[in-house]
């Protein structure tokens, strides 16, 4: 199957926000690819802005199902893919809380900042 477009974040999150040219990403969606990496980055933009894990999961991830394949498997890769970018972004949200309260540990520790 070949890709009819490849979206990158800006398209995604124009869509999501309802911005100008939502409309003409709207048309390309069927068919269209998004790499992980700009999947991430509108995962941690939605995420930076308050928006509750539930949201972004409804907005991004919604399940699918999926017919056993060929090989006698049915893991459908981009809901493979999605859970992958979103434990990615978990896991830098907490390295960054985790670095958070090291830090304020060390500042209350040895009474300087840091």
């Amino acid at each position: 199957m070949r890709a009819s477009a490849v979206l990158d974040a800006s398209a995604l999150l124009a869509l999501l926000q309802g911005e100008p040219g939502s409309d003409r990403v709207l048309e390309t969606l069927p068919g269209a690819l998004v790499c992980s990496v700009n999947l991430s980055e509108v995962v941690a933009k939605l995420a930076g802005h308050d928006m509750p894990e539930a949201d972004i999961r409804k907005e991004l991830f919604e399940p699918m199902t999926t017919d056993v394949n060929s090989q006698g498997n049915d893991v459908n890769l981009d809901v493979e893919v999605g859970e992958m970018v979103k434990n990615g972004a978990r896991y830098k949200m907490y390295v960054r809380l985790l670095r958070k309260m090291y830090r304020q540990m060390e500042m209350a520790i040895t009474g300087r900042q840091v």
